[in-house]
């Protein structure tokens, strides 16, 4: 079951009347913003409930005393956000019309649409069954159900009233409407035959454009199931036509001769080490007992004994400690990470798998909710190892720049621009100095790595609202 974005667009075109901003609302959900504007689409069950309960917990502290689904619902004739609906029900000459047809109605609202039932009617009151309980979709239902009450406002009379509890639907208006125009002034004059065939026309358009939609929202379903099933593919599988000298994974054998080695290695250093603090100890005589004559010293300048003596210890230290790393990763259970022999080539590269790399790479182990919108699906010509990089030190700063309590996201959108490919990343952090990270030793490197693919950095960063880092990248 789907219901429409006629729910979604009335909410946001109700907000932006009223001058609230909705971006945070666009952080809150992974649909995107083109599926919540647009009045023809059908969107998840759950994410419409989740969207309404979100606006209700976010935004009601504006409306005090009022229930803010409510008030949506009821200004629907003003808002103009049903796009061919609208019209339809402006031409209708009285809201019995509607009201006696409640399965139409329905349908624009809810796909499929759900059966009827139990319908009883009489010259102002009808009640029937709907498949669709109050209390599993408390909020959408709170939708519906006040903007069945504002529909007499199309025809410019007074609202209905309405009780919807489970799935029992009543309605309730007068017969005796009035008009809130003087009937002498205004008048339908519109041919009946006329607007009955437009109408039809309209509903035949609104039908074709919902089957539409619902077929797009399957394909997207079915994209992201097989980009998830290649993700797990890739992730479960070694391809070792691309690495042609790999070795198999080590055996438990021969990670035993390795250690066994690298034990005799290191004992060997230990030795060589004891061998240079003796010759040290030895030189620390001689010249104690002056015997540093001439000829001593040239030997000491040429073999630069000073810097041998300044500098061993800490070349030793450094050696031991990548003989604890070895042993510390054969001790392990992960396998030795074997780096893409193609990485550095510029091929073909398909934009959100690298994007997605950087991400899953600088936020492990971190609690921060990242909203991606792909609109971008061409492959592209890149540095692959170079264009993730970039990518991680943006992610980086952006999470740097995040309040010290962990609140904020993060919001990424790649969407065709001409012949390029834009990549934008912000935040909602505390904002940066721009012209401090661009002369950074990052900045540098990034607008290296940009110049060497023929692409740009913008940056916008404001105090307390955040940062935008928008990337352009040649598509072909």
């Amino acid at each position: 079951m789907y219901f429409s974005a006629k729910i979604t667009n009335s909410a946001l075109t109700f907000l932006v009347k009223k001058g609230h901003d909705v971006e945070r609302i666009y952080s809150y959900t992974d649909v995107p913003t083109e599926f919540l504007r647009d009045s023809s689409c059908w969107l998840d069950v759950d994410d419409v409930e989740s969207f309404l309960s979100f606006i209700e917990k976010e935004y009601c502290n504006h409306f005090p005393g009022e229930n803010l689904i409510e008030l949506i619902g009821h200004t629907c004739a003003e808002l103009n956000s049903w796009g061919a609906l609208d019209s339809v029900l402006k031409m209708m000459q009285k809201p019995q019309d509607v009201f006696v047809q409640p399965e139409r109605f329905i349908s624009y609202f809810v796909s499929p649409p759900p059966p009827i039932g139990g319908l009883k009617k009489d010259e102002d009151h009808i009640s029937f069954e709907l498949p669709i309980s109050t209390d599993e979709f408390p909020y959408v239902t709170e939708y519906l159900r006040a903007c069945i009450e504002a529909l007499p406002t199309f025809m410019n009379q007074e609202m209905a009233h309405v009780i919807w509890s489970g799935t029992r639907i009543e309605v309730n208006w007068t017969s005796r409407q009035v008009n809130f125009f003087d009937g002498h002034v205004h008048g339908h004059n519109i041919n009946p035959d006329f607007m009955q065939s437009l109408v039809t026309a309209l509903e035949k358009s609104e039908k074709e454009l919902k089957e539409r939609n619902t077929e797009l929202v399957e394909k997207n379903k079915e994209i992201a199931r097989l980009k998830v099933e290649a993700e797990n593919l890739r992730s479960s599988s070694f391809n070792l036509s691309r690495f042609k000298n790999v070795e198999p994974p080590l055996t438990p054998r021969k990670r035993d001769k390795i250690k066994n080695r690298l034990s005799s290695l290191r004992g060997e250093v230990s030795r060589v080490a004891d061998y240079l603090a003796r010759a040290q100890q030895l030189i620390t005589l001689l010249v104690a007992q002056d015997r540093k004559s001439p000829q001593v010293k040239e030997a000491m300048r040429r073999v630069d004994w000073e810097k041998v003596t300044k500098s061993y210890p800490h070349l030793l230290d450094q050696t031991y400690k990548h003989f604890e790393g070895i042993v510390d990763l054969l001790n392990s259970n992960d396998d030795f990470e074997v780096e893409d022999l193609d990485s550095h080539k510029r091929s073909q590269v398909q934009l959100s798998d690298v994007i997605d790399k950087a991400l899953k790479k600088v936020t492990k182990g971190r609690d921060v909710h990242v909203n991606r919108l792909y609109f971008f699906n061409d492959e592209l010509p890149l540095y692959k190892k170079d264009i993730e990089s970039v990518f991680c030190k943006i992610v980086q700063k952006s999470l740097e720049s995040l309040k010290k309590d962990g609140h904020g996201s993060l919001r990424v959108v790649t969407r065709p621009k001409g012949r390029l490919a834009e990549v934008e990343i912000s935040d909602t952090g505390l904002g940066i100095n721009t012209e401090e990270f661009l002369k950074s030793e990052d900045g540098e490197t990034i607008d290296n790595i940009l110049k060497k693919h023929r692409g740009r950095l913008n940056l916008t960063s404001k105090a307390g609202s955040g940062t935008t880092y928008v990337i352009d990248l040649p598509a072909r």
